[in-house]
């Protein structure tokens, strides 16, 4: 797990080292909501998800796609590493879901995709995909999130540790790492 502040471009390099250290078959990435990446066909599909129990389908293309584009970084990894890139977060459609739960509960609570209560939603779906990928392959993978989502508080590391995933989590917005080490 390497957990970085997202949209700073300082530390691609330090993951794309890790790419070539690691050599994963799955890139699991935040960003990519519930988006996969196929590097020998270069489409992206949508992951179906499923919160608590109940299946959800998309009803349009923009109710499941990121307001961006994939970051050309993500494809480029993608293609000169042979890696599938896979969504590990909550869909548009999903924070309305869940959003829509936490209010039903606590009316007047202020609600962010980096509140509590939406994180447990959000590192729920990170640590059971975590898991799903890690049952599709013997190579290790690599996940990358918000350095948030790997506290040690997360709900992410009950989610692999009861499923026997043996893991590691790198911090990479520690002032340290900026000067390439």
């Amino acid at each position: 797990m390497l957990g970085e502040a997202h949209y700073d471009s300082g530390i691609h390099q330090l993951e794309e080292d890790m790419i070539k250290l690691v050599m994963p078959e799955y890139l699991l990435h935040e960003l990519l909501d519930i988006r996969y990446y196929d590097p020998r066909t270069k489409e992206v599909s949508f992951l179906r998800f499923t919160p608590d129990g109940k299946h959800y389908t998309p009803i349009n293309r923009e109710d499941v796609v990121c307001k961006q584009e994939l970051h050309r970084h993500f494809v480029e990894w993608a293609e000169k590493y042979g890696l599938f890139l896979v969504g590990m977060d909550l869909s548009d459609a999903e924070h309305d879901i869940t959003g829509e739960e936490i209010r039903s509960r606590k009316p007047h609570y202020q609600l962010t995709n980096q509140s509590p209560e939406e994180c447990v939603y959000r590192e729920r779906r990170q640590g059971e995909r975590m898991v799903e990928y890690a049952n599709k392959t013997s190579k290790p993978l690599i996940a990358i999130m918000g350095a948030d989502h790997r506290r040690p508080k997360s709900g992410i590391h009950p989610i692999l540790q009861r499923n026997g995933i043996q893991y590691v989590c790198i911090d990479l917005t520690r002032k340290s790492r900026t000067d390439g080490r």
